[in-house]
């Protein structure tokens, strides 16, 4: 027993010992004279150090020229107030150093040799901290041995100061020597003399975390982080056969590429147990110099085109794997899909030794080809201590965007080599092989990937480039790769590509920018014209962003039942390139469709998705699905081809479309939605949109989306939305769309309102339903001048949240992604409204804002910072016009201007939807000036024609002259360009005629 004893012993003192050891290590500034072959003001360090040169505030050196060519150090000006007695706190030498990473350094002692030129009376203080502010900071007191503790004059006198502090490895010791001169009056010429400032002590080595990834899904390069190395997959009696998808975790999971592996023979061999010579092996080891404390591992793993597949998973630090250990008993592998399969270490690799995995596979039956084992990701975990650092892996970036003069590289490091990356980017050179010592650029610290700007090129000359990337190591380099630079501009290369979503109105049509030119790609679209066989973009255009690649622009408005010639452009400053011509004839208008959906059966349909599925793709009229009073409960989705819809309930109170999915079972917040709308050109009017699923804590990933919307020009009109945690998604998953909201109510507790699309919130009201919710989270593109906008809105909250506490306070919103824009103007806001306003979050917000709004929460000064209050010229922009502008965001194809005069009544019948009888009311106010309100009836579908007329009979103003679909509706005529007098407005709808008089005022 006492063997034993003694064996563990000295176990755990040789592992205490390698996590603990100790390496000498100083840092030294000599401050000698660096035209004389000396150091000036830069440090020499032995051991894994940072140090800083020296730091001079409001002081100056006079030179090398003291005792000992010594530094002469006075007060910046050379001149030094009188009636000093002790230190000027902004007048200092400063040196500071800094640990590598994962070190941390104990300070045994600090030392410098100081004196006095040119007086006898000057003083110095030499204080130390780890805060850069100085606020903490501790003495260090000498004594020079003479009265009033002045300086020798003319020499140097070493003074050392023995600690016993341990700076971590996000720390920096900083020294600070406070010099001045004691007199009455003021004195100029006066030095304080100051060389050789050393800084000593012993690094100890920390544990670094190590990952090791052998992602096997494109390559079969592992991908290590912190010191440690591994090698390439090896396969005995198996080979690589090729990279493939397939699910993770089950039949319908997530979709993920993976490495399919064969036998060497194709075939498999009956065999109940592991076969030794087949097995696939991965091999790792610490950095030179480390030991490694594997921790964990685990794999996805299972079997493509076979059930009857098993494994065995063992571990070794023996090559011949005659001692093992077995990680992973005997397992089958699941079928055409892979299992996470995981496991614990309990070894310790040693400097010099190699660790190895190796993964057995064998079938319990004789199969043929195409049986094969399907394996990605296999990843360890663990920790590495006593390491020096190897330089770092990387790759060069191909070269683009080359021009005249600049071009663009990059690289990527895979690899930090143990250490931080302190440097990289791209060197270059005309005649091969560039180093760092050549031509480079400077790109930032860290691993992965970079991009790098090469500028100040000389026209038509071969270059050559590879990335570098420098650590304590040492600096190394990436592939080289060579390119020529153009010798001048020339136009960009653009092609005409497809024809989509063809309408009567509109269509898609996309484009490539293939080539630049040499010069920034400033505009590109597509130009088009109906009487022009070579259109230009003098003619109708387009404008969708800037750059190379592919893009597409909708051309709108067209003229239905005509050709038209169309083909893309891109522009330079050379001038404009343009691609093919192509041609399409629009279709006719349709005439509008109304179906109905009933619960009772007495309608077209009984549910609202059989509605939504008989849609004809990309329908040339307008079509309208009338919802009686209900619930209906079904997960819904109005795909991205039904456009042109328009969905009306009876009741929005009793016309409820719900469902109770959510994330965790969904497969994500995006598809937890009760209702999808992925369509564009779609209205909704009286509706409610609801979610039942509570994030009330009693599982997990509660969110569930009461109202999904993914497409461009969408407006709701008195509806609710009702939820609890993400009720709305303004996703824009396919990119960024325009809705509008009039009069909705919206409800929720936890970001409730959320997404990157461009939504105006008119005169709604939102309700929050849970202390401490945040009513927004928005994730607005960079590229959008816009976000949300809430305009005359209504916020409210409930004095008991669902989950029985009391509401005391909610939030205007939070940052989600990207650079998110939130405007709250003339809003109401009650009490409960924090203070502070606003959440910080993932990102810093593009525009988190109000403007004039009102209520006992509004409360300007104690926003936090991310907050501002418009100006007036600013909020003179929150126009519907500009906001839903094509200069909104590089994927909107045209303006858009929802229908804000629309008058929606909640009713108590299905027949009050649908007017009797035509008519036409007289207009009011009347007489009027100048504008006036003209409001008819239609019972059925029509095409309608309103036209108002002078005492002449002539035609002044046509007001409406398109399909309708049934309903009431209410029109403003605007007559400030006329003159006072008597007009007449006349309608024809169906075979419906009839002419009002009206009287205009000035």
């Amino acid at each position: 027993m006492k063997k034993y004893f003694s064996f563990f012993l000295l176990l755990f003192v040789f592992s205490q010992y390698i996590y603990s050891q100790t390496i000498p290590a100083s840092v030294k500034w000599p401050l000698t004279d660096s035209t004389k072959g000396g150091t000036g003001y830069k440090p020499v360090v032995s051991g894994l150090l940072n140090a800083s040169n020296e730091t001079f505030v409001n002081t100056d050196m006079n030179g090398f020229t003291g005792y000992n060519s010594s530094q002469r150090v006075r007060i910046k000006g050379n001149t030094w107030p009188g009636g000093l007695t002790n230190q000027i706190d902004s007048v200092y030498i400063q040196f500071s150093v800094t640990p590598k990473s994962n070190i941390n350094f104990i300070i045994k002692n600090f030392s410098v040799q100081l004196g006095s030129n040119s007086t006898n009376t000057m003083r110095a203080n030499i204080w130390y901290s780890t805060d850069p502010a100085f606020i903490s900071k501790t003495q260090l007191t000498f004594n020079t041995g003479i009265s009033g503790n002045y300086l020798k004059r003319d020499t140097l006198e070493t003074y050392s100061f023995p600690l016993d502090l341990k700076i971590s490895d996000n720390e920096t010791f900083y020294v600070r020597i406070y010099p001045w001169h004691e007199n009455v009056s003021q004195s100029t010429g006066k030095y304080m003399l100051v060389q050789n400032v050393e800084i000593s002590g012993e690094m100890e080595s920390l544990p670094s975390t190590v990952k090791v990834v052998w992602p096997q899904y494109s390559d079969e390069l592992p991908v290590t982080t912190g010191p440690i190395v591994a090698n390439n997959p090896y396969y005995s009696s198996m080979k690589l056969y090729q990279y493939t998808s397939l699910p993770l975790n089950s039949q319908s999971g997530p979709q993920t590429k993976v490495a399919a592996i064969q036998t060497s023979i194709k075939t498999w061999n009956a065999e109940p147990n592991p076969v030794d010579s087949m097995y696939m092996q991965y091999t790792l080891k610490p950095k030179q110099g480390g030991t490694l404390y594997l921790d964990s591992g685990f794999v996805y793993i299972g079997g493509w085109y076979s059930n009857t597949i098993y494994a065995t998973i063992f571990g070794s630090k023996d090559s011949s794997f005659k001692k093992k250990t077995t990680l992973v008993p005997d397992f089958n592998l699941v079928g055409n899909y892979l299992a996470s399969v995981s496991w614990k270490f309990n070894d310790t690799i040693l400097p010099g030794q190699e660790y190895y995995i190796r993964i057995y596979p064998h079938n319990s039956q004789a199969q043929g080809w195409a049986k094969l084992v399907a394996i990605c990701s296999l990843s360890v975990y663990g920790k590495v201590s006593g390491v020096t650092s190897d330089p770092p892996v990387l790759t060069t970036a191909p070269v683009t965007d080359i021009s005249t003069t600049f071009a663009t590289s990059g690289g990527n490091i895979s690899s930090d080599g143990g250490s931080n990356v302190t440097a990289r980017g791209v060197c270059y050179n005309t005649i091969g092989s560039p180093t760092i010592n050549d031509s480079k650029t400077n790109d930032g610290t860290g691993t992965g990937s970079f991009v790098s700007y090469l500028k100040n090129l000389n026209k038509g000359t071969k270059y050559y480039i590879r990335a570098y990337a420098t650590n304590d190591a040492g600096t190394s380099y990436g592939e080289e790769i060579s390119f020529t630079t153009l010798d001048s501009i020339s136009l960009p290369t653009v092609i005409t590509k497809t024809t989509s979503n063809l309408l009567a109105k509109s269509v898609s049509i996309s484009g490539e920018v293939t080539a630049w030119g040499g010069d920034t790609v400033k505009l590109r679209g597509i130009c088009w014209s109906s009487t022009k066989t070579v259109p230009t973009i003098n003619d109708n255009k387009t404008e969708n962003g800037s750059g190379l690649g592919s893009f597409t622009g909708i051309l709108y408005p067209l003229e239905p039942n005509t050709k038209y010639y169309a083909r893309a452009y891109a522009q330079n400053s050379k001038g404009i390139g343009y691609g093919e011509i192509i041609t399409f004839n629009t279709p006719s208008l349709s005439a509008p469709i109304t179906k109905v959906v009933s619960k009772d059966g007495t309608g077209d349909y009984s549910s609202v998705q059989a509605a939504f599925n008989d849609i004809p793709d990309y329908y040339n009229g307008t079509y309208t699905i009338l919802i009686k009073k209900g619930t209906y409960k079904e997960k819904l989705l109005l795909p991205a081809s039904k456009v042109n819809v328009i969905l009306k309930g009876e009741d929005k109170n009793n016309t409820i479309l719900t469902y109770d999915d959510y994330a965790g079972k969904a497969g994500g917040t995006s598809n937890s939605y009760s209702v999808a709308i992925d369509a564009s050109d779609f209205i909704a009017y009286n509706l409610t949109f609801q979610n039942t699923v509570k994030n009330d804590g009693s599982f997990s990933d509660q969110q569930g989306v009461a109202l999904r919307v993914n497409g461009d020009r969408m407006a709701f009109y008195n509806c609710n939305l009702k939820g609890y945690q993400d009720t709305y998604y303004t996703w824009g998953g396919s990119g960024t769309g325009r809705v509008y909201m009039k009069n909705c109510y919206i409800e929720g507790s936890v970001d409730f309102i959320f997404g990157r699309d461009v939504v105006v919130f008119d005169s709604c009201r939102l309700h929050v339903n849970r202390d401490g919710g945040t009513i927004t989270a928005a994730s607005t593109d960079a590229t959008s001048k816009f976000g949300y906008v809430f305009r005359n809105c209504v916020i409210t909250a409930d004095s008991v949240g669902f989950d029985g506490k009391v509401i005391s306070k909610i939030f205007l919103g939070r940052p989600w992604q990207s650079a998110p824009r939130t405007v709250f103007m003339f809003c109401n806001e009650p009490s409960v409204i924090d203070p502070a306003g606003w959440q910080t979050w993932n990102v810093t917000p593009g525009l988190y804002a109000e403007y004039k709004c009102t209520g006992s929460g509004f409360s300007p000064s104690t926003r936090i910072s991310i907050g501002k209050q418009l100006s007036d010229t600013e909020a003179s922009e929150y126009t519907l016009k500009n906001i839903f502008s094509k200069n909104t965001h590089p994927n909107f194809g045209y303006d858009w201007l929802p229908d804000t005069t629309l008058k929606i009544v909640d009713v108590n019948s299905y027949q009050e939807i649908i007017p009797t009888e035509f008519e036409l009311k007289q207009n009011y106010p009347n007489p009027f000036n100048p504008t006036t309100k003209i409001v008819y009836s239609i019972p059925k579908s029509s095409k309608v024609i309103l036209k108002v007329y002078n005492m002449l009979g002539q035609e002044v103003s046509t007001l409406v002259n398109d399909y309708k679909n049934a309903g009431k509706y209410e029109i403003e005529f605007n007559a400030n360009n006329l003159s006072t007098g008597v007009y007449f407005y006349k309608i024809q709808a169906d075979n419906f005629t009839k002419c009002m008089k009206m009287v205009l005022l000035k």
